[in-house]
Formats: C-alpha cells, sequence, structure tokens
C-alpha cells in the first residue's frame, strides 16, 4: 500500500468513526477523547498520539458538506421516483377514464415539479398610490418617510420572528 493510499484509509476510518460518534450525540471535544481511547484508538499516523480538535472539527465540516451533497442526490433520486409514479398514475387515470385521477396526478406533478404558477394580480398602480400619499403624509408631519419604512419593515420582522418562534 502506497503513503497516499495508507493516509486516505487511515482518514476514511477516523470519519468513519467520528460520524458515528457525532450521530449518538457527542460534541467534537468528547470525539477526540473518544478516539483515543477504547480496545482499538485511532491515533494520528504522524505523531502517535491522539487527533488535535481541529482535525475532528475539519473532520466534522467534511462529514457535513459530504452529508449535504449525499441529502442532494437522494432528494433528486425521489424527485425521479416519484415523477414516473405519477406518470404511471396519470396513464391508468387516462385509460380508466378516470379524469379526476388525471386531474390530481397533475395537480400532484406540478406541486411536485415546482410548476404550479401562482395567480397574478396586477396591484402596482393602486399600491403605488397608496406608497406616494403615505409619504406625503409622513413628509407633512415632519418625519422622514425613509425611517418610518425602515421602523416599519423592523416591526414586520420582529412579528415575523415572534410568530416563526411561537409556530414552531
Amino acid at each position: 500500500m502506497t503513503a497516499p493510499t495508507a493516509k486516505r484509509d487511515n482518514i476514511e476510518q477516523r470519519r468513519e468513526r467520528v460520524a458515528q460518534l457525532r450521530l449518538r450525540g457527542l460534541s467534537s471535544r468528547e470525539i477526540a477523547r473518544a478516539l483515543a481511547q477504547g480496545e482499538h484508538p485511532i491515533l494520528s499516523a504522524t505523531t502517535g498520539r491522539p487527533y488535535e480538535h481541529a482535525v475532528i472539527l475539519s473532520d466534522l465540516e467534511a462529514l457535513k458538506l459530504e452529508w449535504q451533497a449525499s441529502r442532494g442526490e437522494a432528494t433528486d433520486k425521489h424527485i425521479d421516483r416519484q415523477f414516473a409514479e405519477q406518470q404511471e398514475i396519470k396513464r391508468a387515470g387516462w385509460s380508466g377514464k378516470d379524469y379526476e385521477l388525471v386531474r390530481k396526478t397533475l395537480r400532484d406533478e406540478m406541486d411536485l415539479l415546482g410548476t404550479k404558477k401562482p395567480q397574478e394580480l396586477n396591484i402596482n398602480v393602486t399600491l403605488m398610490a397608496t406608497v406616494t400619499q403615505l409619504i406625503q403624509v409622513i413628509e407633512a408631519r415632519g418625519e422622514s418617510a425613509a425611517d418610518y419604512f425602515e421602523e416599519t419593515l423592523r416591526e414586520f420582522q420582529l412579528a415575523d420572528s415572534a410568530g416563526n418562534t411561537a409556530a414552531g
């Protein structure tokens, strides 16, 4: 086994164990200690000592990126499978003249693919007139319209975060 291969195998073995320990809820410092203990400790090949905390943090970051990529691939596979299933359901609906099934499957397909177009309302003219009037009223009171809108936005953000906290 060549040196780069041995090093890669050592990293893979360590990361596999780091992943197991993280999934069991251990912190990065606890993981570093756990690697150095037990019947088969995992130690640095270069120093023969336990791995530094920074190495474990690096492993955790690499695992996070790997898991995110894997999740994306898995999601794509699920979408592909679900789309194929919907196509089969739609074919069955058409051949059985079950048009309600076809309509439902088409709606589900639009949801899956994100092709359902929201209804558009043309409110630009009315909204602009209202905003213009609001600005005139604010400035007539001697206040800054920009400050007013910034404060209003902050209030909306606070209300939204309070609502998300209460709902979550």
